[in-house]
This record gives structure tokens, sequence and C-alpha cells, in this order.
């Protein structure tokens, strides 16, 4: 059909194909309103039609034609089809619009379904069928046009197409009719339908039934097809090759249960003893399906160990037969009276402690397996170590070792085999005979000293108590014969070794040991020496040539051998103890020069009575000084001018006496000495002397030297120009008195201050010349305690000689002939001095050059 342009009637029919005698409709339908006539055409000629006021017509006899406004359908119906007159190309017009075709060639008889015949009735079907019985049905149509189409199918969910046969024939049917027959052959061992439930159900299909299948079917009634058996189960087992065990003597029953299968299965024993004969029961499951059993039972013999059986089913021949699990015969037996042994090995020493293996075996086979129990004859447990594995396999001979550790007191071991099946045991007894044993504990070692001196001879002990026989001891002590002396007892063994005791075992090891002569005991004690010894004689570094004054360290030390302790030095001076240690740190003076310095080394072992300690060779020092000079006179010199003046210096020293050179008032003056014949005032003042002594390059500088000083004062005398000598006189009187009336006034104004509570606490209790006043800078002039008109002479000088600042002045009064031992100088005569001792004054000058200003 091809496709039509919109707005195109389309043309059916509701029938594929007219039958004879059965109505049959056609068709047109409108896509839109009856807009212009409708017209239905077979070839050429119009067989009818409606208008547009809705009016159908037709003129052919047997035709009508109708209209559906609603559904804008126009159908031609034909009461009764006829070949002839109906046959032909059919259409629909609306106003020049034409539909599609259809022709209507072929024509239908009508088949009547009820004339159909099934040979047998479906319904009538056996319920269950054999592998050996077949399922036959012949369907027959009658007389029809065209030939129907007859089908079977499987109901219940079985796929497929049952196996038919179809022929169609005309026999006594009218022309152009025929006769259908289709035979149904479904044998009962057609595999795909083994365990089913099912029906079966035949369609016939022909023109002339109602569309829209044009099909009819009838359906059989349900057969049950064969169930073949899927499995046959050995009951007294689980998995295959499973162990059934059982004693010689004893019956066995086993059973083999089948699925529930159809028809009946039939159970087969493989490897079943000879002469045995099964039972066989049989139980309904559920309709035709039956379960099948089978029991076997047999007396058990050691033949029958490792037999393996089991059972088959089959139920349709040629299906494979489904097997049980095999089941393996375990027979039980053993072990036999007096066919069990124990041994240990030979020349095996039995020893206490020490693992002895012993091996327990059956002497006959012993099915399914052995235990062991091992103990003692007073049935007491072996302990210690442990049991080995057993070996052996059912059937066979069994064996065990068992490791553990004797005792002496017990000698009789027990093994018993039992079988693990059984009740049968079987015990014998291995006596051990005299069991050895090593002593209990390690050896001893005695008059080991914590401390040994060289050169005495010692004598060490070892002990070992116990053993079954006693051990041997050996020595391993250093720098000795490590070969000692033995006595025994009868459970103690004691060697003695002697030896000289030497420095060289310091700090080395002494051992005992002790062997046992069946092993198993090895045991040693370890001690260490300690031995005092004397040190080396000792050395000391060489000084060398010392700097008076420069820091030196001296090192003592013994060499190679320090000593044991370790050496105490001490160090001696011409004899006497200075310094106790290796490092002794000195500054020499002038009195180590050629000094004997030694060193001894001390410890211990040299400090004991009627040991000494050895000592370093002898030092002699050498040190660079210079002594301090020595002037000559050493005192203060007072001389008058015109006196003379004599100074002589020496000063020793070290490589050479020191050279000798002078300083007046720290100027350099020439000479070694100091010769003045008639002195000047000018010559008044300090003299140093030093003294020098060349080192080289051994003291810093490369020299030493020394110094002293003496004071030298020159007196003088008054300048008599101008001046007569009561002037002079009356120049000194009111001088002295206007400096008497100076210390009067501070003294009564210290008083005054100290009643006034003026004074500072600190200044209380003071002699007045230590106080002063708190407003002044300058500090106090110290009492330089003269007590002579020489002394004054310091501060006050006459005449020209240089103003001199004082700090204190004793005050002397003219006491000229009041007594007669005073001195006098110039017509002076000194007098006790006043108490104003401590006054502080400030300086002053000369007396006489103020008055001659």
């Amino acid at each position: 059909m091809t496709s039509l342009p919109k707005s195109t009637p389309v043309l059916g029919t509701n029938r594929r194909v007219p039958v004879e005698g059965v109505s049959l409709s056609i068709t047109c339908t409108l896509d839109a309103a009856l807009t212009s006539t409708v017209r239905f055409y077979k070839d050429t000629s119009v067989q009818g039609g409606c208008f547009l006021s809705h009016t159908c017509r037709t003129s052919v006899s047997g035709y009508s034609v109708s209209l559906d406004i609603t559904s804008r359908i126009l159908t031609l119906d034909i009461a009764s089809p006829d070949s002839a007159r109906d046959s032909g190309t059919w259409r629909c017009n609306v106003g020049t619009t034409s539909s599609n075709n259809i022709t209507l060639s072929h024509f239908a008889a009508v088949l009547d379904w009820s004339s159909v015949t099934f040979s047998p009735q479906l319904t009538s079907l056996p319920s269950s069928v054999t592998t050996q019985n077949t399922i036959s049905v012949t369907v027959t149509t009658p007389c029809a046009a065209p030939a129907a189409v007859i089908t079977w199918r499987y109901q219940q969910g079985v796929s497929g197409v049952p196996p038919s046969s179809t022929s169609s024939s005309q026999g006594s049917c009218p022309s152009g009719q025929v006769q259908t027959t289709n035979t149904l052959s479904l044998p009962g061992n057609t595999a795909n339908l083994y365990n089913r439930q099912m029906s079966l159900t035949v369609s016939v299909e022909h023109d002339s039934f109602d569309p829209p299948t044009y099909t009819k079917s009838v359906t059989s009634n349900t057969i049950q097809f064969p169930v073949p058996v899927t499995s046959v189960t050995l009951t007294n087992i689980n998995s295959d090759n499973e162990k059934i065990g059982q004693a010689a003597g004893q019956s066995l029953t086993l059973t083999c249960v089948t699925s529930a299968s159809f028809p009946t299965s039939t159970v087969t024993w493989v490897t079943l003893p000879s002469g045995t004969t099964p039972t066989v029961s049989t139980e309904t499951t559920s309709g035709v399906l039956v379960k099948t059993t089978s029991s076997v039972t047999f007396t058990v013999s050691k033949t029958d160990q490792g037999r393996s059986i089991h059972c088959q089913a089959e139920n349709i021949n040629g299906q494979t037969s489904p097997q049980s699990n095999r089941a393996t015969l375990e027979v039980w037996y053993g072990p036999d009276t007096n066919q069990v042994r124990v041994t240990k090995p030979a020349n095996t020493v039995v020893a206490e402690d020490r693992d002895l293996t012993l091996t327990c075996e059956t002497l006959t086979s012993v099915s399914p397996g052995v235990t062991f129990t091992w103990d003692y004859s007073d049935g007491s447990g072996i302990t210690g170590g442990s049991p080995g594995s057993v070996t052996g396999s059912a059937g066979t001979t069994w064996s065990q070792t068992r490791t553990f550790r004797p005792v002496r007191s017990k000698t009789d071991v027990r093994c018993s085999v039992r079988n693990t099946r059984t009740a049968v045991a079987v015990t014998k007894t291995l006596s051990l005979g005299d069991v050895k044993y090593p002593p209990p504990g390690r050896p001893t070692l005695q008059d080991f000293t914590s401390v040994m001196y060289a050169g005495v001879q010692k004598t060490i002990r070892c002990t070992v108590t116990g053993g079954n026989p006693l051990a041997d001891i050996t020595w391993s002590c250093h720098n000795t014969s490590n070969t000692g002396s033995e006595s025994s007892s009868e459970v103690t063994k004691t060697s003695s070794l002697t030896f000289l005791v030497t420095k060289h075992q310091n700090s080395r090891q002494c051992q005992c040991g002790a062997s046992w002569m069946y092993g198993g005991y090895d045991e040693n004690v370890t001690q260490t020496f300690t031995v005092y010894y004397q040190p080396d004689k000792p050395t000391t570094t060489n000084p060398g040539t010392l700097c008076e004054g420069k820091s030196t360290s001296l090192i003592c030390s013994s060499f190679p051998e320090h000593g044991n302790p370790p050496a105490t030095f001490y160090w001696t001076k011409n004899n006497a103890a200075v310094h106790t240690g290796s490092s002794y740190m000195f500054s020499p003076v002038k009195a180590d020069n050629g000094a004997d310095i030694r060193c001894a080394a001390g410890n211990t072992y040299t400090d004991r009575a009627g040991f000494s300690r050895p000592q370093s060779d002898a030092r002699l020092l050498s040190v660079y000084y210079v002594g301090v000079p020595t002037i000559t006179p050493a005192d203060t010199q007072t001389r008058k001018e015109g006196q003379s003046l004599s100074l002589t210096c020496s000063a020793d020293g070290n490589p050479d006496n020191a050279v000798i050179s002078w300083t007046f008032n720290d100027s350099p003056i020439p000479g070694s000495s100091v010769m003045k014949a008639d002195l000047n005032r000018s010559d008044d003042g300090e003299y140093g002397c030093t003294g020098r002594v060349n080192t080289g390059s051994v003291c810093p500088g490369g020299g030493l030297q020394g110094r002293s000083t003496v004071r030298v004062i020159v007196n003088c005398n008054p300048h008599q120009s101008g001046v007569p000598g009561s002037s002079l006189r009356i120049g000194l009187g009111v001088g002295l008195g206007i400096c008497i009336i100076v210390i009067i006034v501070m003294g009564a104004a210290l008083i005054y201050l100290r009643r006034r509570h003026l004074l500072s606490p600190h200044d209380r209790g003071k002699p007045a010349a230590l106080i002063q006043d708190r407003d002044t800078r300058e500090p106090p002039i110290g009492n330089t305690q003269n007590s002579n008109i020489h002394d004054l002479s310091q501060y006050a000088r006459f005449e020209e000689c240089a103003a001199q600042s004082y700090s204190q002045l004793k005050i002397y009064e003219n006491t000229k002939g009041r007594v007669s031992h005073e001195p006098e100088y110039e017509g002076l005569q000194e007098r006790s001095p006043t108490t104003y001792e401590a006054v502080a004054l400030h300086t002053y000058e000369n007396m006489d050059r103020k008055m001659k200003g």
C-alpha cells in the first residue's frame, strides 16, 4: 500500500479474506467532514455511496451502505459474499479524490470447528508417561478452503513446539476444498521434558474463524514426564572419602537413599564385601515420585581395612547414574599383648637434668591410631622436656619418643600404648639404671684477697661440691703456672694454686673452671687481680735557668709504671717538704738559687712499714736574681753646709754581681759611689742606688734590678748680709710667738665648738690636732713627731734654704740656760714640746724669708 496524501480517504475490510456465506464489511474512512459525494467502486463501476445530504444508497442486491457522521466512516455491507459477484479491485472516491485499492480475489469456505476431530481426546491423555511410552494425538479438520493450519505448543513454561506431521487431501471434499490431518508424536524419553508436569495445546487457524486471530484451540490434561534420579546419598558420611570406623568383629550397617524419581530407581552397591545382600524399601513422596532406600549390614574384619564403598542409582536407561560419596572403611584393632617395647639409645649416659630420649613402639600394626602415656613406675608423671610426635599410620606400627630429664630417685619409666578407638592398652617398663648428675652449683674461689702486694707468694683454692662423678677443675690465671694440686673427698674436690704475685697481674683475670665428664656442666668463677706495687723512680722536668719572681712549673712523673694505686708525688726543697702533686708551680727567689729540689713517688705499697718512696734525682736550681742594694750608711744623713758626705752601695746578683748606678732626686748622677767633700744646701735631697743584673733572654726585658734610697739633709746658716744677730733673734722670736698665738686661738676655738656641740660625733674625743673645720678643702697634715730642732729645720729653714711644706710642728720654748742638758743650737735652747701636738696646720713658708719679704 502506498501512502496517501492528506485528505485522502482510507479503504478497509473487517476480514482478511472474504468467506462465502459470512458477512463482509468494506469501510471508507474520511479525514474530514463530508464535503462532497462519496462513492464505492469495484473496478470502474459504482457499487453505492452517500451524498452531501448524508443520504446513502446502493443499486446492488445484497449490499447496503451507511454513514456514521461522527466517525466519518462509510460502510458497505455484503450480507453473503459471492466470489462471482464480489471479486475485483475496490476503492472509494471523495469527489475526485481516490482511496487506496483492495483486491478481493480469494474467497474462503467455512470450516466447521465442531467437526474437527481429536484422536484420542486431549482431555483423556495419560497423567504420566515413562521413557518407554509415546503420546500420539491426531487432529482432523472437515473440508474447507483454504487448508487449515494446525499448531501444537507446550504449557507450564515449557518452550518450543512439539514434533508433529501435517497432511492435506481433497478426499471427498467439494472442488477447491481440502481436508487437513495433523498427527503429534511425543516420546516419553524426550529429555527436555524430564522432570516436567505439563499440558499440550493444539490450535487450528482458518480464515473462516473470527478475527483477529482466526484461531481456535484445545488444551490437554496435565502429563507427568519421567523424573530422572538426580542423587543417591550414603547417609553414614558427609563428604567423599570420609572414613567410617569400626572395631574388627563388629557389624556395620550402611544405607543409601535416592532422590524422588519417576519411574522408581534401582540402587546398586559397589565393592561391598562378598556375600552381602542389600535390603530395599521405597517411599512415595508426591504424585508418581518415589524415593528408594537400600541398606546393607556386614561384619567388619581386618581385611576390610581401607575398603572404599559407595552406591549408585538409575531409573532411565541411557541416563548417567548418580553416585554417592565414597566411604572408606577404617577397621580398628590392636595393640597386641606383649607387642610394645621401650628403648634408650645405645651407649647413652643417663644423667640427671640432662635430656634423655626414650622410644616407645608397637611391634605389630595398630589401627586407626594410638596414644602414648609416659610415667614413672610409682605412678608419678614425668616432668620436663616434651613428647615427640606420634609416627605411624593405620595398619602399621607406631612409635613415639619422649625427651625428659631424669632424676636420681626415679629409675623405672613406663610407656602405655592405647588404641585411639578401643579400650585396648599395653604397658612396658624400662629401668634407667645408675643416674649420673653434675654438681649442683658453681665452683667457689677462696683466699683470693681483694688486694695483693707484688713480690708476695700467694695460694688460692678452688672448690666444687657434689656431682656423680665429681667435676674436673682447671685454672686460667695470668702469669701463673695454671697447675694446681688437687684433693678430693666423697662429695668435694679442691684444687690449690700457688704463685708469686707480680705487678703484671694487676687488672688481669684469674679463672677457676669446673667441667663434668659427661658434659652439660661447664662453670667457672672469675676474679680480677688487684695488685699493689710501687711506682718507678720518678723523674722531673729540667727547670733550666729561672728568673727571680717569674712563675715556673715543674712536672714529676713515674714512667712507665705509675704504681698501683697511682702514685702521689711529694716535692722537697733542700730536704724540706714544699708541695704535694705532680705539678709544682712556684716563683723562685734569691734563696732558691742552688737549692736541691727533688720529687718522691708514694702509694699504699711504698708507704708500708719497711718500704720507702722512690725518689727522683736532685735538680739544683739556677736562679737569676738581683739583691736589694745596700747603701752605707743606710740611715738618714744630716749634714751642715761645708761638711763631707760619703755613700757607697753594693748588691749581689746572678749570673753576675749587680752594676751600681745612682740618682739624686730621681736624676742620674755619675759614679758607683757618692763622695762630696764640701756639701752645699743644693745637695739636700734623696739619693737612690740601683743595682742591675743582665739576664739575657731568661728574664723579661733582659735584666733584673733593685733600688734603695737614703735621705740626706743639709742644714744651712742664716744669711748675714744686713741683718744683725740681734735682729735675727728678734725675728725668730716674733715668728715663734705668732705661731704659738695661732695655735692657742685654734685650740680655744675647738674647745668652744666641742662645748657648743658643734663638732661632729666623728671628731669628738680626738686631739685638737686631728680636728679640722668641716668646710676646709685641705686634708689634715699628719703628725711627723718631730722632737728636736734639727727635725724642725725640715719645715722652717733659715735664710735661703728652700721653703718646704709640713704637716705638723712641735713647738719648743726657748729654754736656754734653764736646763743644762737641753741641746742648744746657735744660741737657741730646745725645750719640751707644748701640748698642742695634734693640731693640723696649713703649710707655712720659712719665717726668715717671710720676715725678709
